[in-house]
């Protein structure tokens, strides 16, 4: 189901910098991946990685996630 989340308080409380996170792909118990936009505080970087799939004896990442995490890193076009 495509109901995208945005992380607001993902980071630490009285984090000021300029990542957002995204979880773009709602699970029946969680969410497929996790987007990271501005990834490591650098502006149009986008970061991808499994969240609820993918992990060590977890269940594995559908094709189309496998693909955008295996792309990862993104960056912004010029």
């Amino acid at each position: 189901m495509t109901n995208p989340e945005y992380a607001v308080s993902y980071a630490a409380h009285d984090y000021d910098g300029i990542s957002k996170w995204i979880f773009p792909f709602r699970l029946a118990d969680g969410y497929a991946i996790l987007m990271t936009f501005n990834a490591n505080e650098q502006k149009g970087a986008l970061l991808i990685d499994p969240q609820d799939e993918g992990w060590a004896g977890g269940p594995p990442l559908s094709p189309g996630n496998k693909a955008l995490v295996a792309g990862s890193p993104y960056a912004r076009c010029k």
